[in-house]
């Protein structure tokens, strides 16, 4: 039965080096079939390869065309992958293919590692990088809170860094300077600020109301967040020196003063009479009496109530004047009542209430 397998394989132009055969079987110390077993490949470069077929060695059999026969063909896309495709000039691929009982399990293993590698990883890797506009507003609140401690000139990019938990040069990839950086603090500040004073007199419609609740509401920031107005002077200074910080400095400004202005169109709608004053101009001179006051309580180091007070009471007293040109009598009583101390807590500007008005507590 050995003498019949072996002639067979010679009569197809085999040699002991070939394919499929009992020469390899028997060779290989194992029993094989005319079919024979596929073992071990060695690649071109004497290495183990990664198909089951036997080597490409110049021992190999060739067919007809000379092509070596069990190999892939010239130009195959997979190599060792047993894949029965075709490679350049059509020639089929004619390595063996693999084992139908290892077909399913290689198939499974391959879909796990491009799983694995290219996808559930990929989906953690982004899970835990943050978002870029997360990150920039986690480095802006962060800086807000150095500065605001620390101040504009005492704080360094490694400070701030150190504050949000991150590597100096991030800072830089969101941040072109310290300067940048703390105008975009100064902007976020007052967009909150604003935000609270409108929402603070959206419902009321009395105008008296309106203009007391409105300048509460600015004496309240400026008692309780006194880094804002120590910032926005910081950046005050910084944009002298910076057209760029100036520019966006001037925008900040033009928006609250339009703010105010539109307000004080409301107000004067309702009361009896038409100001004098055009409201660009009335925002204005607001507007700078509420940076003054807080720059005053700043350097003085003393609650700014009692300047904030007699500011409600100048801007109360010119809505008085719109009732006197209209022939009317002014509301006095409800004036004085917005016009009425009332205790508040202690600031930080001044916490041991020195510079406070005489009869508050």
């Amino acid at each position: 039965m050995v003498n019949q397998s072996h002639e067979r394989f010679r009569s197809h132009g085999g040699s002991q080096r070939g394919i499929p055969g009992i020469a390899e079987g028997v060779r290989g110390g194992g029993l094989a079939s005319d079919r024979g077993i596929p073992g071990p490949r060695r690649s071109r470069a004497g290495s183990l390869g990664r198909g089951l077929g036997p080597s490409s060695g110049p021992g190999r059999p060739r067919g007809r065309s000379g092509r070596p026969q069990g190999g892939p063909a010239r130009g195959c896309q997979r190599p060792g992958a047993g894949c029965g495709g075709r490679g350049r000039g059509g020639a089929r691929c004619r390595r063996p293919a693999q084992p139908r009982g290892l077909r399913a399990p290689l198939r499974a293993v391959r879909h796990t590692i491009e799983r694995r590698g290219r996808g559930a990883g990929f989906l953690k890797t982004r899970e835990r990088t943050r978002p870029r506009a997360d990150r920039r507003v986690q480095i802006v609140d962060a800086a807000a809170a150095v500065l605001g401690r620390q101040g504009y000139e005492n704080t360094s990019m490694k400070e701030i860094a150190q504050e949000v938990g991150v590597a100096p040069g991030l800072l830089h990839y969101y941040f072109d300077s310290k300067e940048e950086l703390l105008t975009e603090v100064v902007e976020q500040l007052h967009r909150e600020v604003e935000a609270e004073w409108l929402a603070a007199i959206d419902d009321l419609s009395d105008p008296l109301e309106r203009i007391a609740t409105g300048l509460d509401a600015a004496e309240a920031k400026c008692r309780e967040r006194p880094e804002f107005f120590r910032l926005m002077f910081d950046m005050y200074s910084v944009g002298m020196r910076n057209p760029a910080i100036l520019k966006r400095l001037r925008a900040m400004s033009d928006e609250f003063v339009a703010d105010v202005a539109e307000e004080s169109r409301k107000v004067s709608e309702q009361l009896p009479a038409q100001s004098p004053f055009d409201p660009k101009d009335l925002a204005a001179a607001v507007a700078g009496a509420i940076d003054g006051i807080a720059i005053q309580a700043l350097i003085r180091g003393e609650d700014p109530h009692g300047a904030f007070r007699a500011l409600k009471g100048l801007v109360l007293s010119h809505a008085a004047m719109a009732y006197v040109v209209a022939g009317e009598p002014p509301p006095m009583d409800r004036l004085l009542a917005f016009l009425q101390d009332q205790p508040g807590p202690p600031s930080p500007l001044d916490p041991e209430g020195q510079g406070r008005a005489p009869g508050r507590t």
